[in-house]
């Protein structure tokens, strides 16, 4: 390890002592900074400035590698926390003279798509409720009309394409006129007309 890595890594060193004793940092935390930090000096060590001599593109560099290696999206903003916080820290302590890190920000979190049916499992769903409600002929009134309501709200869900929570939250003033169309107050308090079959 040549001078410039170990000085790198004494800093290190220093950042971790601060967050365990300033912060109360478990040893998980600790563990997580000290190799997000080790394997960011590693890429530095390679382009070899020394950690006073950083400068925003070796940043934008590494966090160029690790994206093209793959690594996911919530541990490159992991990362890029740590890098943040460790500058911060060389700043705060007149380490180094200015903060090659302002002005970066994490990568976007990917939104998983909303998972949906098939068309056998809509199927299957409501054929189950038909055969609860059958099953239910020697049964009470107030059993029978849940069963008959779980019917209604899963074929409303089927054949409209409404989202469940806008399903629960709906007023009883939802229809108009002729009964034949819903006027649906989605996100962000917008609404849209929404027709519904026999």
């Amino acid at each position: 390890m040549d001078r410039t890595s170990q000085y790198a890594r004494a800093q290190l060193h220093g950042f971790l002592d601060m967050i365990a004793a300033e912060r109360g940092a478990s040893e998980n935390t600790l563990a997580a900074y000290r190799r997000d930090l080790d394997h960011f000096l590693s890429f530095l060590a390679h382009r070899q400035p020394a950690i006073g001599d950083v400068i925003a593109d070796d940043i934008s560099a590494y966090l160029h590698d690790i994206s093209k290696a793959g690594l996911a999206t919530a541990s490159r903003a992991r990362r890029l926390s740590a890098i943040r916080q460790f500058f911060r820290f060389l700043t705060s302590e007149q380490i180094i003279t200015e903060d090659p890190s302002i002005g970066f920000t994490g990568p976007k979190r990917e939104r998983p798509l909303p998972k949906t049916l098939t068309i056998d499992e809509v199927d299957r769903l409501i054929n189950a409720a038909h055969r609860r409600f059958s099953a239910l002929s020697g049964a009470g009134d107030m059993e029978r009309f849940r069963a008959l309501r779980l019917i209604c709200l899963i074929e409303m869900l089927y054949a409209t394409g409404l989202r469940v929570s806008e399903l629960v939250a709906m007023p009883r003033n939802v229809l108009q006129g002729d009964g034949q169309v819903l006027t649906i107050k989605g996100k962000g308090g917008r609404e849209r007309l929404v027709p519904l079959n026999a």
